[in-house]
């Protein structure tokens, strides 16, 4: 018999749930474990109900081609929405040298103004030409190199709009009646803020 082959069927009864048995110590870890996964099921379904209610007050009256279930990108408080960014400037008499400007958009968590298309050109020229005020947006002068400079540390589009004339000293970027124009950066102006939505 050596060398042969013995088959056998073996007929082993499955374990049913409640014949395991577990030590106390596992009990509770496990019935611990349960609840916390119910308790982080509840969680999601609220997270889940409350962003939908959000989107609905929110999002269906500012974007009203959206599905309710859509994300929307929204902006703070008295922030313009335009292309995907949000806008800021001041409507009162509030003015700022070109530093304190940048260090308030910082303060906003925004930087100043970076004008990367002609559609955003436009859409801040439209806001600024009827105000006739100059505005600081975030672009400078870098020496000695003299190119000027968006605060983003990219150098400015020729092919937007022509880079500002500038005399010595005026190494600072603002924006009056549809020009960039240089002037010099302790002038106060008012100023435009820039930063990106919040989707929900």
């Amino acid at each position: 018999m050596a060398g042969e082959i013995v088959y056998a069927d073996l007929n082993i009864p499955p374990e049913t749930p409640s014949s395991r048995t577990f030590h106390p110590s596992q009990q509770s870890f496990l019935q611990r474990q349960a609840e916390k996964d119910g308790g982080m099921t509840k969680c999601y379904t609220d997270l889940a109900n409350f962003t939908s209610d959000l989107r609905s007050k929110l999002c269906n009256t500012i974007q009203e081609n959206s599905p309710a279930n859509s994300s929307c990108q929204v902006c703070p408080a008295y922030w313009h929405l335009h292309m995907s960014k949000c806008y800021w400037w001041h409507s009162n008499n509030s003015i700022k040298n070109w530093n304190d400007s940048r260090d308030d958009c910082a303060a906003r968590d925004a930087r100043l103004l970076i004008i990367q298309d002609k559609d955003m050109l436009n859409f801040i020229t439209k806001i600024t030409q009827e105000k006739h005020y100059s505005y600081w947006i975030g672009l400078s002068l870098s020496l000695p190199e003299k190119k000027w400079m968006w605060t983003t540390g990219s150098q400015m589009d020729r092919n937007i709009t022509q880079e500002p004339n500038h005399d010595e000293g005026q190494y600072c970027g603002a924006i009056r009646n549809s020009k960039i124009i240089s002037d010099i950066c302790s002038v106060e102006f008012r100023w435009i803020c820039q930063k990106d939505t919040v989707l929900i």
